[in-house]
């Protein structure tokens, strides 16, 4: 699996722009010329969309393998930021190691197809003063197969970094690519709009407004959701092993839970508050394990940082 953070924009495309423009020149920049190619693409998820409605995506791409995409917070000026799980086998079902990456946002709900795409892609490469490369930008013209047929078609320009590239490359190719033509921000992933307002519908823990007239159930589950909405998306995280930091939010999280329940006890079901505040007892036991651990870590190479080179090196 190789793993990298994809930053791009998207921007919607009135039917004039041309992404041949790029080629003529830009500031700073030199442009390869425009590749066109036909992608065909098949998205997974449970039958209620909930990687989607998570903000996750996981496709097979014909040539390509499988991709699993997770939500990494924005970026600046409308970027949009995911990790992205590439595995490179071509096998007919998600591979083992991607189906656990989404265990909390599945919860033993099988995955299947929910959508087929076949997209005419044309690309251009950007390359900056001294020939790195720097970001692509790609037209899709995409269409939506349903049965064999076309049932819908959508146009959408990318600008995505390359790794290592400035985010304030974004801004500015963006602001050219509007000047150029293309119009305003957008969003959505490409399964979203093609899945249309099922795609788009809250997570099963959406929390409600809360106004005086709130009752207690409404508070109570705004409490519990919150700290277990924190868990599940931190889960993929603490799987990969990719951040110290995240086991201490998801050890906070678990205390949060651990401690409402006790406060909420009058108003809850105490035989299932206790059983559940002691199953989480154990998370938080071993998520503590491992805290630890990097804390020892962490001061073991911050005092070796500070010993004289050889003593640093042995």
């Amino acid at each position: 699996m190789k793993t990298h953070l994809e930053q791009e924009v998207k921007l919607q495309v009135p039917r004039r722009f041309d992404l041949q423009l790029l080629e003529q020149g830009l500031d700073g920049y030199t442009a390869s010329p425009v590749q066109a190619r036909t992608l065909t693409t098949v998205y997974y998820d449970t039958d209620d969309l909930r990687l989607i409605r998570w903000g996750c995506s996981l496709r097979h791409r014909k040539g390509e393998g499988w991709t699993l995409k997770l939500p990494a917070g924005g970026g600046p000026g409308g970027a949009l930021r995911r990790f992205e799980h590439v595995f490179p086998e071509e096998g007919s079902k998600p591979p083992a190691e991607a189906l656990e990456l989404v265990t909390a946002f599945v919860r033993g709900k099988p995955v299947v197809p929910v959508v087929k795409l076949r997209t005419l892609r044309k690309s251009v490469r950007l390359h900056g003063a001294a020939g790195e490369e720097i970001a692509e930008v790609v037209d899709d013209d995409v269409r939506v197969l349903q049965d064999g047929h076309v049932a819908d078609r959508f146009r959408e320009v990318e600008v995505e970094l390359v790794d290592g590239a400035p985010e304030s490359v974004l801004a500015e190719l963006t602001e050219w690519l509007q000047n150029a033509g293309a119009g305003g921000f957008d969003e959505t992933p490409k399964a979203v709009r093609a899945l249309g307002p099922a795609a788009k519908a809250p997570t099963e823990l959406h929390l409600e407004a809360v106004t005086p007239d709130s009752d207690a159930a409404t508070l109570v589950r705004n409490a519990l959701m919150s700290s277990v909405e924190q868990l599940l998306r931190h889960d993929a995280l603490l799987r990969l092993h990719a951040d110290p930091e995240i086991v201490h939010k998801a050890r906070v999280a678990t205390r949060r839970l651990r401690s409402d329940l006790r406060s909420l006890m009058p108003l809850l079901d105490e035989e299932w508050a206790r059983s559940l505040r002691s199953r989480i007892q154990w998370l938080a036991d071993e998520l503590g394990s491992v805290r630890d651990a990097d804390v020892l870590l962490a001061r073991l190479r911050r005092d070796a940082s500070q010993l004289p080179a050889t003593d640093g090196q042995a």
